[in-house]
């Protein structure tokens, strides 16, 4: 795989043994996805919302897939529909996951989603967000895939003789997530901890648990391809970017003149090009 001109819908290389799945322009429902290949088996990280956006997944992933070992392991960042609910569409041997996780998926499965969406017009506000966000897709008949292996301390796999670290940090967007580190291909999976170009839903916290968290993988992933939850990837500047907000939210010291915040949003941006 050759790196990418710009970020599209689809996958997209971010080195030769590695990809990401976008969702773009991302919104409600519309998450990231990972993969990481090997010769005699490969890695998924999170898998879409309902059978359409799954079933896309599946197909963009065949080609990829080619010459590569099959899919051994799907590793689910945090039990949010958009990065899971497909997981009963996958012939996977194992799916892996925080403890935590592993119990919110089973409190409210795809079924129960497709319930609450059915009531939205009964549920007031509440229901008015349902529609918005959710219109979109289908999660009836959709199957519930509970992880087989729940982790509650960093585990290492190895795809194709390369570490793959996963590491639970939660809880801060929920109570079960976790992130992925391929420290020698230098990419970060961060599941919903990063957004690119929106904040994060706090669905869980504490806030100060997210922001020690983003705070030491800054520091792990400087140079390093971070692929947020929603968005195109960057790099460790897009953990910096939440770590100001957060430290905003809870009175502490961090840019909060309107110059400052532009020019924090603007060292994201790339360079102009060479006159």
């Amino acid at each position: 795989m050759s790196a990418p001109s710009g970020p599209t819908s689809g996958w997209q290389p971010l080195t030769p043994r590695v990809a990401c799945q976008l969702q773009l322009p991302d919104g409600w429902g519309l998450a990231n996805s990972g993969l990481v290949l090997g010769p005699e088996a490969s890695l998924l990280v999170d898998v879409p919302f309902d059978r359409r956006t799954t079933e896309a997944l599946l197909a963009g992933l065949d080609p990829l897939l080619r010459g590569a070992g099959p899919l051994r392991w799907l590793v689910l960042t945090h039990a949010s529909g958009d990065h899971c609910y497909g997981a009963g569409l996958l012939e996977v041997p194992e799916v892996l996951a925080t403890p935590a996780c592993a119990e919110e998926l089973a409190a409210l499965p795809p079924n129960a989603l497709a319930a609450f969406c059915a009531q939205a017009p009964a549920l007031g506000d509440a229901g008015r967000l349902l529609a918005h966000a959710f219109d979109r897709f289908d999660f009836t008949d959709l199957p519930l895939r509970l992880p087989d292996r729940t982790l509650d301390a960093p585990l290492t796999l190895h795809v194709g003789g390369q570490p793959v670290e996963l590491r639970p940090v939660g809880p801060a967007h929920t109570v079960g997530d976790l992130v992925v580190l391929l420290p020698e291909d230098r990419v970060l999976y961060t599941g919903d901890l990063v957004f690119a170009g929106s904040h994060p839903v706090v669905w869980a916290g504490p806030v100060r648990r997210w922001i020690a968290t983003l705070a030491q993988l800054e520091q792990e992933a400087v140079g390093w391809r971070v692929v947020p939850g929603h968005g195109a990837p960057g790099d460790h500047r897009l953990l910096a970017a939440n770590l100001a907000a957060c430290y905003r939210d809870l009175g502490q010291d961090a840019p909060a003149q309107p110059l400052d915040l532009l020019a924090a949003m603007g060292c994201l941006l790339p360079p102009p090009p060479a006159p």
